[in-house]
């Protein structure tokens, strides 16, 4: 996403909000510049569902298996399991919500 911005101030973009209970992960955040983070959390002009689904589209081609249930906190929910880009691996326990980055060997 970063490439896609032209106004500077670079930001961390959450995907699922953390007022949505979006986790603080790799796999729920992408730079983006200070005019696209006010589309994203503000809709301004109308934009945000565009903004959002280009988000996702973005989030699903780096991390393969990619959802919003999978980067949202979930007290009961299933483990997860991400291939991230440079042999390392994002192993995250929804039971307790805490993620951990390991490197395959």
């Amino acid at each position: 996403m970063e490439n896609a911005c032209r106004y500077g101030g670079l930001q961390i973009m959450h995907v699922v909000p953390r007022s949505q209970l979006g986790l603080g992960i790799e796999q729920n955040g992408a730079l983006g510049c200070i005019g696209h983070h006010g589309i994203l959390d503000n809709g301004n002009r109308g934009l945000r569902g565009e903004m959002q689904a280009m988000l996702e589209d973005y989030m699903q081609g780096m991390y393969p298996g990619w959802s919003r249930e999978a980067v949202t906190y979930s007290k009961y929910g299933k483990k997860q399991v991400w291939e991230a880009p440079g042999g390392s691996r994002n192993t995250q326990d929804n039971m307790d919500g805490i993620s951990f980055l390991e490197e395959i060997v």
